[in-house]
């Protein structure tokens, strides 16, 4: 199969930034989802090429985005990253850290990939400018919907359960909202279920594993503060991997390896810029020319 992705970030009519992502093929859009306000552009493209590999799961794929910081992440920039343990060279948290990982979980998903960039907006009517075209438009178009999308951080599986007493509070404020997949938003923010508050934080902090500071902060825009805080707190104390890794909660990188061992792992990462995919995973490269490993059709 031939996927096309893209993410768009654009302000609203109200000044917010609205963002969505979509996979589609040149005869139909496969998945498209609003993202929550303030979602940027690369975290959009990042959202749109994870979305596509785990589409494209155990099947032969082609998916081309025209995002050459998506395609540059999912060569070799994530996998060095995650050896430096998400940080950058000055010891803080990269840009992005929780969406590269998802990302590079989702590589091996496929029984055969090759992920190409093209360039964006072009009038040709060729099938790739086609499809880019495509992905684009509808990205743009789900941007200025409402409904909340699932967080990828949560199994897909998940639908929040709110009590009746506490959505009969929340309805009688002003700004309160309900949705289709059964969360209620008070001004835009997600708001957590008493009962399942701490279930859901743990699944985003076990993806994340940064410290309690970190986490209100990353979930701040997401999330209303009802129950959020005193959630982040119960999950942090109780993570062992935070204890015994990091004391502090932040994000460390692994021990290092020896020289040998280095040198070796930086060649099996030339050789390989997915890391720990196999070869029938291979990314195809800017240089000297990116090979599909299907025919356009």
């Amino acid at each position: 199969m031939t996927m096309f992705v893209d993410g768009s970030s654009k302000k609203d009519p109200d000044g917010r930034r609205a963002a969505a992502y979509a996979v589609v093929t040149l005869q139909k859009v496969l998945e498209a989802q609003p993202l929550p306000l303030g979602t940027t552009s690369q975290k959009a493209e990042l959202t749109a090429l994870t979305r596509a590999l785990h589409l494209a799961k155990n099947k032969r794929a082609n998916i081309y985005t025209d995002s050459k910081y998506a395609f540059l992440i999912a060569h070799s920039h994530a996998a060095i990253w995650k050896e430096r343990g998400f940080l950058t060279t000055k010891g803080s948290p990269i840009c992005n850290a929780s969406h590269i990982t998802k990302l590079l979980e989702a590589i091996p998903l496929p029984k055969e990939v090759a992920i190409l960039h093209c360039r964006g907006h072009q009038a040709a009517r060729d099938k790739i400018a086609q499809g880019n075209n495509l992905a684009d438009q509808v990205a743009r178009q789900t941007a200025l919907q409402r409904e909340v999308a699932p967080l990828l951080v949560l199994e897909t599986s998940f639908i929040p359960k709110y009590t009746k007493a506490e959505t009969r509070a929340l309805l009688a404020q002003e700004g309160t909202q309900t949705h289709p997949s059964g969360w209620i938003t008070l001004h835009e923010k997600l708001v957590l279920p008493e009962q399942q508050a701490i279930t859901i934080i743990k699944q985003i902090h076990d993806a994340l594993h940064i410290g309690p500071r970190a986490l209100l902060n990353f979930l701040s825009p997401l999330f209303s503060p009802l129950h959020l805080r005193q959630a982040i707190q119960t999950v942090h104390r109780s993570c062992l991997t935070c204890a015994t890794i990091s004391p502090q909660g932040g994000l460390r990188p692994p021990p290092r390896n020896p020289p040998a061992e280095r040198t070796s792992a930086r060649s099996r990462l030339a050789d390989n810029p997915a890391g720990s995919c196999s070869p029938q995973h291979h990314l195809a490269s800017s240089h000297p020319v990116p090979t599909p490993v299907i025919g356009l059709g």
